[in-house]
């Protein structure tokens, strides 16, 4: 089979928890999607930066929640 998958985020602004949690499954359930090329725009960007380089989703989540806490203080 020649056929190849590529991955890519779209540019969400806070929503990307929702990439994140989206990319900790296809992790878990999917990998042989990750064997592409993996790109994202914006917040996507962070994301699959996150899958490329193997960087802790969860962690990734956590910091992006607190930005998000801070911003909504003002």
């Amino acid at each position: 089979d020649r056929s190849y998958r590529s991955l890519s985020f779209s540019g969400c602004g806070f929503l990307c928890v929702y990439h994140a949690g989206v990319s900790a499954a296809i992790k878990e359930y999917a990998p042989q999607l990750l064997s592409g090329a993996v790109s994202g725009a914006s917040a996507g960007s962070i994301i699959a930066a996150c899958l490329v380089c193997n960087i802790c989703i969860s962690r990734t989540t956590s910091l992006i929640l607190n930005v998000v806490n801070q911003a909504r203080s003002y």
